[in-house]
C-alpha cells in the first residue's frame, strides 16, 4: 500500500502530533510507503520517521491513498490530477467559529472522488445538517489502515 498524507504545516499542535506519531507507529510497523506532503514548510512536532516534501508534488503521487487532513489539503487535493484514492480525515471543522465561505466549503465537501471520514457522530450530524454530506465513515483515532479500507 502506498499512503500520503496531507498537513498544513507540522507546527505544535495536538493534531499534528498524534497523526505524526501514528505515521511513526506505521512505518515501524507496515513495510509499505509512506510520506507526507506539505502546504508551509516548518519544524516538526515530534521527529519523523517517514519522508515529506512539498504539496505541489501530490500530482506525482498515483495508485495509492492521499488523506488530506484539513480543507485547505482538501482543495488541494480536488484540483490534483493524481491517479490515487482520496480521504479527507476530518480532525476539527477549523472553519467554525470565524467567517468562512460556504460556497467553497460546501464545493470542497461535495466532490464525488472525495471520501469523508470525521472522528464524532456529533461532526457527522453537523456536515449532515448543515451542508447534506454524508460522511463514509467515523473514526475517532487517526488510523492509517482504517483509512486505508474506506476507500476499498
Amino acid at each position: 500500500m502506498k499512503l500520503g498524507v496531507l498537513f498544513d504545516d507540522f507546527l505544535k499542535s495536538d493534531k499534528n502530533y498524534y497523526m505524526m506519531k501514528e505515521m511513526n507507529e506505521y512505518v515501524a510497523r507496515e513495510s509499505d510507503n509512506i510520506c507526507a506532503f506539505l502546504t508551509n514548510m516548518s519544524h516538526k512536532v515530534i521527529p519523523s520517521n517517514f519522508g515529506y516534501m512539498n504539496i505541489s508534488d501530490i500530482s506525482h503521487f498515483d495508485n495509492g491513498v492521499l488523506v488530506a487532513t484539513t480543507i485547505n489539503t482538501a482543495d488541494a487535493l480536488n484540483k490534483s490530477s493524481c491517479k490515487s484514492k482520496r480521504v479527507l480525515y476530518l480532525w476539527d471543522f477549523e472553519w467554525a467559529g470565524k467567517a468562512f465561505n460556504f460556497p467553497v466549503i460546501h464545493k470542497i465537501l461535495s466532490n464525488k472522488n472525495l471520501s469523508i471520514v470525521v472522528r464524532t457522530k456529533l461532526q457527522s450530524d453537523i456536515l449532515k445538517h448543515n451542508f447534506n454530506i454524508n460522511v463514509d465513515n467515523i473514526q475517532e483515532e487517526f488510523n492509517l489502515e482504517q483509512l486505508n479500507e474506506v476507500c476499498t
